[in-house]
């Protein structure tokens, strides 16, 4: 939590044993054979950015500059690495040097609020979007794939579902099940065996899939990057 929020507040070093306490029972959890892979979220590194402290209405002295991940790989308790570390992380947060150590830790990077974080009337992300005969969010998620990065993006409209799935021409929705499923998975269902559906069979799907952004193009929505935690929750501020 914030240092500053309401309710009993930890010192530095009680949050930091509550996380190794939690990892524990995640270890515990793993080696004992009840989950495949763990992971954390809103684990930080480093310190949080200064717009984000103005945002705030915070200065540097004001808040535990916390380096979550480090404290955890330091840790002799650790027998389990985490695999996984959920931020969020958009168009207008990019989060480039988390995401350089957690790969460079072999941890997936998934990213929550990708397009609700991201201004998709951004005239960059309208441009790529016609340029390319897709979405904004399309832009947005496909930015994200190509950095290496899963997405959680989320939609109560079918039709954005399709245009979500736009982003890969080997994903399709599972008519049997509502699952995406890959050409190549395993699920043993028939519409799953049948092989991909055509394309105007996708609810929202126009256009060609197997698209992808260039390089100049990837530039591009790199820097729309404000360093911007639209919620307010930097990890850095957190304990």
């Amino acid at each position: 939590s914030l240092p500053e929020s309401d309710g009993p507040t930890l010192t530095a070093e009680q949050a930091k044993r509550k996380r190794r306490e939690c990892w524990a029972g995640l270890q515990e959890m793993y080696w004992a054979g009840k989950c495949r892979a763990i992971g954390v979220s809103n684990f930080g590194i480093v310190c949080c950015a200064l717009p984000t402290l103005l945002w705030l209405g915070l200065t540097l002295t004001d808040v535990h500059v916390q380096n979550h991940l480090e404290d955890l790989f330091s840790w002799e308790g650790l027998t389990v690495q985490p695999m996984v570390n959920q931020v969020q992380l958009h168009a207008r947060l990019s989060q480039q040097p988390l995401v350089d150590y957690c790969h460079g830790k072999n941890m997936v990077v998934t990213a929550f609020c990708p397009l609700s974080g991201s201004d998709l009337d951004a005239p960059t992300l309208v441009e790529l979007a016609q340029k390319h005969g897709v979405t904004p969010a399309n832009v947005v998620l496909r930015w994200l794939m190509q950095r290496g990065i899963a997405a959680i993006p989320k939609t109560h409209t079918i039709s954005r579902l399709g245009e979500n799935l736009k982003v890969r021409g080997d994903i399709r929705p599972c008519a049997c099940c509502s699952c995406s499923c890959s050409c190549s998975c395993s699920c043993s269902c028939s519409c799953c065996a049948s092989g991909p559906l055509p394309e105007q069979e996708l609810p929202g799907a126009q256009g060609p899939f197997g698209w992808a952004l260039s390089d100049e193009d990837m530039a591009l929505v790199d820097a729309l990057d404000e360093e911007l935690h639209c919620n307010g929750d930097d990890p850095a501020t957190m304990l």
